[in-house]
């Protein structure tokens, strides 16, 4: 599968992966400021402006990703994400490690979850895209389903007007990711299928939300357990957004990390 990318920077190769609902375009003015880095933007399968598929899994994007690594030539990379982006980032170096250079994660650990926000994938399919003439109209019909507005916002980014006609389309392929919800939400297999363990041995970054629950305290052994060299940092009154909420403290804590690991 051919992903779809933006490519921002100069320097060593840092490929970054952004979470669900999201696109690579969610990135471009945090990465732009990575430092010495030419920053690598894929769209995930399913989102953006990448192809789309009937499947989706984390180990699917963990391999898109390592093909993506292969179609461009590149080799030795920093890779990173936030959220399912992360996931994927955690789920490619655990099975190729030599193929990465250093992990950053963003408030995400390899631990199994209670699917989040699965009303939102039937709230934007219950949209009629057939009446629908603006972005705006579209929040209005959306705000009793999603309430929170920075969300919907967020949300409404892939809705898109379709070329050449007054309709608009969705840049999600909201049915396989229907179809395939809970996937997404599974753990990372600590052992290989010949019961080996599976580790990433390179240095690694995990930021977690201060006032969030993906990333707790509990979780740090399993973090250590598969990423042995990870640094787990918190930013503090930061929920799972902290690069939303907390720009310049996340950015200030990658390019830290960054100095230290040339």
């Amino acid at each position: 599968m051919k992903l779809h990318y933006r490519k921002i920077g100069t320097g060593r190769p840092l490929i970054f992966l952004h979470g669900l609902f999201g696109s690579g375009d969610n990135w471009l003015s945090l990465g732009a400021k990575f430092s010495g880095c030419e920053v690598w933007l894929p769209d995930l399968r399913n989102h953006g402006e990448s192809p789309w598929a009937d499947e989706i899994s984390v180990p699917l994007l963990a391999k898109d990703l390592l093909d993506f690594l292969t179609e461009h030539q590149l080799d030795s990379v920093l890779v990173g994400g936030h959220s399912l982006g992360a996931k994927v980032a955690m789920e490619a170096t655990l099975t190729e490690p030599r193929r990465f250079r250093g992990l950053i994660c963003l408030d995400m650990a390899p631990r199994a979850y209670e699917p989040h926000y699965s009303g939102f994938v039937p709230a934007l399919q219950a949209l009629d895209l057939a009446t629908v003439t603006s972005r705006s109209e579209a929040q209005k019909a959306l705000e009793a389903a999603i309430p929170d507005r920075p969300t919907l916002q967020f949300l409404l980014k892939s809705l898109v007007p379709q070329e050449g006609t007054p309709s608009w389309r969705w840049k999600l392929n909201l049915q396989a990711l229907e179809k395939h919800y809970d996937e997404i939400w599974k753990p990372l297999q600590g052992q290989t299928s010949e019961n080996l363990p599976r580790l990433y041995p390179g240095p690694a970054l995990f930021l977690a939300g201060g006032n969030s629950d993906y990333v707790r305290l509990q979780d740090h052994a399993l973090v250590h357990q598969l990423f042995p060299q990870a640094e787990i940092q918190t930013i503090p009154q930061a929920g799972h957004w902290l690069h939303a909420e907390k720009p310049q403290e996340v950015l200030s804590a990658i390019n830290t990390w960054l100095s230290r690991h040339p």
